[in-house]
């Protein structure tokens, strides 16, 4: 087990996940575990979800935890991260890197230079680990969608 602990922490460096991304991997173990019931109603719009999506988007660049998060939209953190799943698709961790690598593509459109601090900006520990998110997310490097963005269109 312990063999196992340490393997899973090592992985867990090397792909440098955030906190709320592994907090929420434990929630859906624990979910895993424990049978829910009315899951139906779960789909319904549920105001948790959307203080959470406000909350994140009022500062993306923040690290917040699922506890944090879940306190801010005044519900518990494991209800709150199926419920959020089930009402946008989404992860709560998946929701913040996908509005991060937004106001990301869009700050390259307006001509941005410096990637270390844009990553900076939008709370990525390392230029290295915003570049791997952001060519996961669009396929390219920022500075090759720079580049992209602006070249001049062809007609």
């Amino acid at each position: 087990m312990h063999l196992q602990m340490a393997g899973w922490s090592q992985a867990l460096a090397a792909q440098q996940l955030e906190r709320l991304d592994i907090e929420e991997r434990l929630a859906a173990v624990v979910r895993a575990l424990v049978p829910t019931t009315g899951e139906a109603s779960m789909r319904r719009p549920h105001r948790a979800v959307e203080r959470a999506r406000e909350y994140i988007a009022a500062a993306p660049q923040r690290d917040d935890t699922l506890t944090e998060i879940a306190r801010a939209a005044n519900c518990s953190a494991f209800h709150l991260a199926r419920r959020f799943r089930l009402q946008t698709g989404l992860s709560l961790h998946g929701f913040r890197t996908r509005l991060r690598m937004t106001l990301a593509l869009d700050r390259l459109r307006q001509g941005e230079r410096n990637l270390s601090a844009l990553a900076a900006e939008l709370g990525y520990a390392s230029h290295s680990h915003f570049t791997g998110v952001f060519r996961h997310s669009f396929g390219l490097t920022p500075s090759r969608m720079r580049t992209n963005l602006a070249a001049p269109a062809l007609r």
